[in-house]
């Protein structure tokens, strides 16, 4: 289906947030990821966000996406550094 955002591509996507306001959107930067090694991957270009649940022992759920690609439901590695958003709750 059609993603779920707003406006195009700045390095990130601006995802619809309709919770709170009907034209609310919230910005996931691509701010690339950790690899086992340390080092910095895909900066600017490669956006993946940790979500709560687990995917299995070895696997975490995240989203994963790109100026071209959006997977809501990827599961990467537990040891990667992948983002975290905050989340309040009311």
């Amino acid at each position: 289906g059609p993603n779920n955002v707003s406006g195009d591509w700045e390095n990130g996507w601006n995802f619809n947030n309709k919770i709170s306001n009907p034209d609310a959107t919230v910005y996931f930067p691509a701010a690339g990821t950790i690899l086992d090694n340390g080092s910095l991957f895909d900066v600017g270009s490669y956006g993946i966000y940790w979500s709560a649940g687990p995917s299995s022992t070895s696997h975490g759920c995240n989203l994963g996406f790109r100026q071209w690609y959006m997977n809501p439901q990827f599961a990467g590695f537990r040891s990667l550094g992948f983002s975290v958003r905050p989340v309040a709750e009311e």
